[in-house]
């Protein structure tokens, strides 16, 4: 079956998307069910130009679940041409296919599928991950409060698939109102400590596997305002904070990442402008007014010549409606996320990447 549809994503972007063609028509069945709970969460798979690993991707997602038949997968072709071939897996588990008439990007892409997902809860993932035996059912232990995001341990493949590490945080790097001062948050390895517990609260989520309730991505508007990629982790992360919620990293549930070329970045100077574009967005969005001005001169100042400047200017008419949104629901302050973090000064600048 196929249908039309216009995926205007939880009216959370600046700019209307095009039209998708969307095949909500499941997978032949050729297996008993087992005795999960039916319709519980969504995979979202966004795609371009990587579908040799979105296959294995999506293989490895069924077979690993162990025949679990609680959740279903959509994924997501951006624009690729030729359009993504749509092979049919011995599964029982629905496989919703949409297509992009043009490139939206990652982020865009997620909130297409969150758009189109009926489940209580998403899990975001990349199309080249290694998902470990009985992932659902781990998740299903873990699964508990409504406000939480679940942030599986990342574990780091190179392209031929040798593991180079496992960590559980991420490197973020805010502006902060003291003078020539950031904060930054390191990746550390998981814990090795047998007493460790197996939920680790986190406040910057890291790699490309996260459970997040339904209703949650919408209460604080997904991925809004994002374009192509970058940034999705840490504007989640930061705004699920600010909204009262938490996010936690499963100690025992490590889902592999194989690394890639970065696709969704463009190439060259394009990339770099975009990436650049959504720190910008992240930090509006996040920041009071006297922060965002110190942000945005700090930024600046190290990044004078970019695109993104101008690309921002014509999305801020609606960041500014976005922002006053996003401060009706946020219950924390910025200063209280920053203070988590360890201070550094401006000799380690470079590794902003700006």
């Amino acid at each position: 079956m196929q249908t039309v549809m216009s995926p205007d994503t939880i009216d959370t972007k600046p700019e209307p998307q095009a039209d998708s063609m969307i095949d909500t028509e499941p997978q032949e069945q050729s297996h008993v069910a087992a005795p999960w709970p039916p319709d519980l969460l969504t995979v979202i798979i966004p795609c371009f130009r990587d579908q040799a690993f979105l296959y294995c991707t999506i293989q490895n997602i069924l077979d690993s679940a162990k025949r679990a038949t609680g959740f279903k997968i959509i994924v997501v072709d951006d624009a690729n041409e030729p359009a993504l071939f749509r092979p049919r897996f011995d599964s029982t588990i629905s496989i919703e296919w949409i297509r992009n008439v043009q490139r939206e990007g990652c982020a865009a892409c997620r909130m297409i599928g969150a758009k189109q997902a009926n489940t209580p809860f998403l899990l975001f993932c990349d199309s080249h991950m290694r998902f470990p035996e009985g992932w659902f059912q781990s998740w299903l232990d873990y699964k508990q409060k409504k406000t939480e995001i679940l942030n599986a341990t990342f574990a780091s493949h190179d392209i031929t698939g040798k593991l180079q590490a496992t960590r559980h945080g991420a490197k973020l790097y805010f502006w902060h109102k003291e003078n020539n001062r950031l904060k930054v948050f390191d990746m550390r390895p998981i814990n090795p400590e047998p007493d460790a517990p197996k939920r680790i609260l986190r406040s910057v989520m890291v790699g490309a596997s996260y459970f997040v309730p339904a209703d949650w991505f919408r209460h604080v508007r997904g991925f809004g305002g994002l374009k192509y990629w970058g940034c999705d982790e840490e504007l989640l992360s930061i705004k699920t904070y600010l909204a009262g919620g938490t996010v936690s990293v499963m100690r025992d549930l490590t889902i592999g990442h194989i690394n890639t070329d970065p696709l969704y970045s463009g190439t060259g100077r394009t990339g770099r402008d975009w990436l650049l574009y959504n720190k910008l967005v992240t930090g509006f969005l996040t920041l009071p007014d006297n922060q965002w001005e110190l942000f945005l001169h700090f930024v600046a100042t190290h990044s004078p010549a970019s695109l993104a400047y101008e690309h921002f200017k014509t999305a801020e008419p609606w960041l500014l409606a976005e922002r006053q949104a996003l401060r009706e629901i946020y219950s924390r302050s910025i200063e209280s996320y920053c203070a988590q973090f360890e201070i550094v000064g401006m000799d380690d600048i470079g590794a902003c990447q700006f």
